[in-house]
């Protein structure tokens, strides 16, 4: 099969150099396919014409990830493996309108039910999760850097804080 990834990043690129190496130790005939940009991001996310692919994602501290797991983001996003989990929609739907403090917990709830739920099925192969470096001023108070990770990660953390 093809492994297509864009060739303006050498992490990628290695990442799918070394698994390929990998499935030909174990008898399976991959093409890396490195492509500019733009072309991989419109075989992705539009054409969907592709084998499998090497992409990462950059999240926001938010834990919604309905980007990549909603019904909406299979038809033009980035669900490019086009996961089409209703229950998953469902709470992600729910979970996107709780914004009020006294129902975090509650939004806490379904994140964590989310994030069990594309676990188990594991629509995408999570590969690696990006470390950063994050600064905060002593100012700043009930922040927690450990959890402020731009990388793609599953997690159900609700953030409260401010600066004094």
């Amino acid at each position: 099969f093809t492994l297509s990834t864009n060739s303006s990043d050498p992490i990628r690129e290695s990442y799918a150099n070394l698994l390929r190496d990998a499935w030909a130790k174990v008898g399976v005939n991959v093409t890396v396919a490195p492509e500019k940009w733009s072309s991989f991001v419109d075989r992705v996310t539009r054409t969907h014409d592709f084998d499998a692919f090497v992409a990462s994602f950059a999240s926001t501290v938010d834990p919604d990830l309905s980007p990549l797991f909603s019904i909406d983001a299979a038809k033009s996003g980035l669900n490019a493996g086009r996961y089409l989990n209703t229950d998953v929609d469902g709470m992600l739907s729910k979970a996107r309108g709780i914004y009020k403090p006294e129902q975090q917990q509650e939004r806490k709830d379904l994140y964590t039910k989310i994030q069990q739920r594309v676990m188990a099925d594991l629509p995408i192969l999570p590969l690696e999760f990006s470390k950063n470096a994050v600064a905060v001023r002593d100012r700043v108070k009930g922040f927690d850097a450990s959890a402020n990770d731009l990388g793609m990660r599953f997690r159900s953390l609700a953030y409260t804080w401010s600066a004094g």
